[in-house]
């Protein structure tokens, strides 16, 4: 059976308790929500109750047989996947043999962690659906072996909302030598699986230079293409790996426009910096603080497998 558990139902029974538990609790100071942190976005966990399947050799008539498995994916994330972005495809069977119905395997919206909701969704794929059958087991005259593979393309987003602070040089001290920048960094990520490391700010008069670091954090495939859904996400074009998108950078009213919309790649460390210039217009005289809101788009694949021995006995 196919379902969705909604994050909503256990933060319910967390709410309950604390509010029975006479133990104290303190919030963190640190200004970065915890359900908006971390390297995650979907995972996969794969339940399969055995691996070896016995028909009676006896058996002459046709009959269908389930393959037994339950499939568990979570959003551990901040960002909610919707239903189009995100497909499920079997692979690594003979399909004389083995019937996938793919309408089995469709997704509903999977919301993802914030700072009300802790836990995000989980959807459960089983053998209940009727999603992988083998239409004939008598077909099967000894043995036959085969590694099922279920394989996960979806999008996600990394969304970074921080505080810059510009100071202009002709605040600065004279005496001791003028940094050329300052820095923000970030720990923590964001809840997604491509994570803003560090921005080095620079200030001339009426500009500011931001130049924003990112790691891939996950050992899953991160890549960007404009056709979705893929015909197979088992096959993804070279040059379409390591690959992400601005969607926007903005730093309080100014959008940068040599960056927002454009793509960018990853090194082969799972490394790589964006630049963004925004035009302030008047000159900056003295210290401000600004929001620098940005969005990177991209695409994961990842992939579970079980090997599965159908015997005649």
């Amino acid at each position: 059976m196919k379902r969705i558990l909604k994050g909503m139902y256990l933060v319910s029974i967390i709410i309950m308790f604390f509010a029975l538990s006479s133990c104290n609790y303190t919030s963190s100071n640190s200004g970065t929500s915890s359900s908006l942190s971390g390297f995650n976005g979907l995972s996969m966990e794969l339940r399969v109750p055995r691996n070896e399947l016995l028909v009676s050799s006896s058996s002459t008539s046709p009959a269908e047989f389930e393959i037994p498995y339950s499939l568990l994916i979570k959003n551990m994330g901040a960002y909610t996947v919707p239903k189009e972005n995100a497909v499920l495809q079997i692979s690594g069977y003979d399909p004389s043999l083995l019937n996938v119905e793919p309408s089995a395997f469709l997704f509903g919206e999977l919301e993802g962690r914030s700072t009300t909701r802790p836990v995000g969704d989980t959807i459960v794929f089983s053998n209940s659906d009727s999603g992988l059958t083998l239409d004939d087991v008598n077909s099967i005259k000894n043995t036959y072996e085969f590694d099922l593979f279920y394989n996960l393309c979806y999008k996600y987003v990394t969304s970074l909302s921080s505080s810059v602070k510009l100071v202009p040089l002709n605040t600065l001290n004279l005496a001791n030598e003028i940094p050329s920048q300052n820095s923000v960094s970030f720990s923590q990520g964001q809840g997604a699986p491509l994570a803003v490391t560090r921005i080095n700010v620079f200030l001339t008069n009426n500009k500011v230079l931001l130049t924003i670091y990112v790691e891939k954090k996950s050992g899953k495939l991160i890549y960007y293409t404009d056709n979705f859904p893929p015909d197979s996400c088992g096959t993804i074009d070279f040059s379409s790996r390591n690959k992400f998108k601005v969607n926007e950078a903005s730093l309080s009213d100014n959008t940068a426009k040599d960056c927002s919309g454009k793509e960018f790649y990853l090194d082969e460390n799972g490394r790589g910096q964006v630049t963004c210039t925004f035009n302030l217009g008047d000159p900056i005289t003295s210290p401000i603080t600004s929001i620098l809101n940005m969005d990177l788009e991209y695409y994961v694949f990842d992939s579970v497998s079980q090997r599965f021995s159908i015997k005649r006995i």
